[in-house]
């Protein structure tokens, strides 16, 4: 084997490495997004009986998806090592000091406004995210935001149940696909 040969090799097994990697968190991402999509669904749902009983529905709806994700993350073998679960959860809590902030500077009060605001800050997570550990997930990202503007902009009515149902049923999909990666 000449030098030539051996810096493909090596990099083939970088190539290899990487996939690998990929892989692995996109299996281990799976489980949340089927949560995240439950939540989504359950908030929707809420939704559909009244604005009240919606913004309720989505802030108990999210609280149980917090819940469920720090469960998970503390029993998962592959939950990617010391330190990770404080990460998980400031960031976390720093998309909601900007949600509340954006909400308070723009003084956004009604449901539909700020499920606007939060589907498009989680779809440009996952865009942002997507960048750094595949296309899938900037994919999921696109689709997301997607459906907030084609909601937003043609069954403005049924916006807060459109959202929340279709992006559940795309994280819940997504979850599917990326859990058999």
């Amino acid at each position: 084997m000449d030098q030539k040969e051996a810096l493909r090799a090596l990099d083939d097994i970088q190539g290899a490495k990487e996939k690998s990697s990929a892989l692995r968190g996109y299996a281990a991402g799976g489980i949340y997004m089927i949560v995240w999509g439950i939540v989504w669904i359950a908030g929707g749902a809420s939704s559909l009986l009244s604005p009240e009983i919606g913004r309720w529905g989505w802030t108990v709806s999210v609280l149980a998806g917090v819940v469920a994700s720090i469960a998970i993350g503390f029993r998962s073998p592959a939950a990617g090592g010391k330190g990770v679960m404080g990460k998980v959860m400031l960031t976390m809590m720093t998309m909601a000091a900007v949600s509340i902030a954006i909400s308070f500077v723009l003084n956004i009060g009604d449901l539909r406004e700020a499920t606007a605001l939060q589907t498009i800050l989680v779809a440009g997570a996952y865009m942002a995210f997507g960048v750094w550990r595949g296309a899938r997930i900037f994919v999921l990202g696109v689709a997301l935001g997607a459906a907030v503007l084609i909601a937003w902009f043609f069954l403005a009515d049924r916006f807060e149940m459109v959202v929340g149902i279709a992006g559940g049923v795309m994280l819940i999909l997504s979850g599917i696909l990326l859990r058999r990666a």
